[in-house]
């Protein structure tokens, strides 16, 4: 019995190893810019959220006086140099919005992510906006006239 002649694999194990490495590595690429994008949306909601409070904060002084915490309203133009400064100073770009009836502030921001691995396949910009709101709060109470809420350390009124 004469043996068989071995087969050659002439490299192709090599050629498969590349592959799956180029594979590999393209898809780690696409994991991390998944990660940054989504870090960034949260950072943009985290942003958004701030300037919107610090926008809500501009209350007038002529609805400071009155005395009566319904009547609060805020200052626009305080308003929006507040939340731009925030939004500026987080590095973000964005838009500051008041309420016609100036008790309330939205805020959207959009925090730059460019891509890295996605740029590959034409993805360039990972970035997404952000809204967030801020109101004047005040509720009505038993013992009287409308009082401002306090919200304790816990998130609750």
């Amino acid at each position: 019995m004469t043996p068989r002649p071995r087969a050659r694999d002439e490299g192709q194990a090599g050629i498969v190893f590349i592959g799956l490495t180029v594979f590999f590595l393209v898809l780690t690429g696409c994991f991390v810019d998944v990660s940054r994008s989504l870090n960034a949306h949260g950072r943009s909601l985290e942003v958004a959220s701030q300037a919107a409070r610090a926008a809500a904060d501009q209350i007038t002084q002529a609805s400071l006086r009155t005395g009566d915490p319904t009547a609060l309203r805020i200052d626009p133009v305080a308003a929006r140099r507040a939340g731009q400064a925030w939004l500026d100073e987080a590095g973000a770009t964005g838009t500051v919005t008041v309420a016609p009836d100036a008790t309330s502030v939205s805020v959207t921001a959009r925090i730059p992510c460019p891509a890295l691995g996605l740029g590959i396949v034409g993805i360039r910009d990972l970035s997404h906006d952000a809204t967030a709101g801020a109101t004047t709060l005040t509720a009505a109470t038993d013992a009287g006239p409308a009082q401002p809420v306090t919200i304790d350390a816990e998130g609750t009124p």
